[in-house]
């Protein structure tokens, strides 16, 4: 036989489904065979679900963190506060004295 000689083509007979719409299996099958696969909004999702996740916790420990410094910084304010009372007091009480004298004897402050 040679190359310019063929056989003719056998006749396929398919089952091709008719599209209507109270056939369910049928549309989907041809819709499925016109389209790809929706994977958009999982490719989507997939990625930005543990992204926001990540971004949400890192929002709450830097919350945390500054609740944390505000309770370990108040002891701390408060001592000092208790421990230079004396000294400020002192300090307060010398400049209203500066400043009364100075202004009973009609001068300025010195700079």
């Amino acid at each position: 036989m040679s190359e310019l000689d063929y056989e003719p083509a056998p006749a396929l007979e398919a089952d091709v489904p008719m599209v209507r719409p109270w056939l369910g299996r049928a549309l989907t099958d041809w819709t499925r065979g016109c389209y790809p696969p929706r994977r958009g909004v999982f490719l989507v999702w997939g990625w930005l679900l543990p992204v926001w996740g990540v971004i949400i916790l890192f929002k709450f420990f830097i919350y945390v963190l500054g609740v944390a410094l505000l309770l370990a910084a108040a002891p701390v304010w408060a001592v000092a506060e208790l421990i230079t009372y004396h000294h400020r007091s002192k300090r307060a009480q010398r400049l209203a004295w500066i400043n009364y004298m100075l202004d009973l004897h009609d001068e300025s402050p010195p700079e």
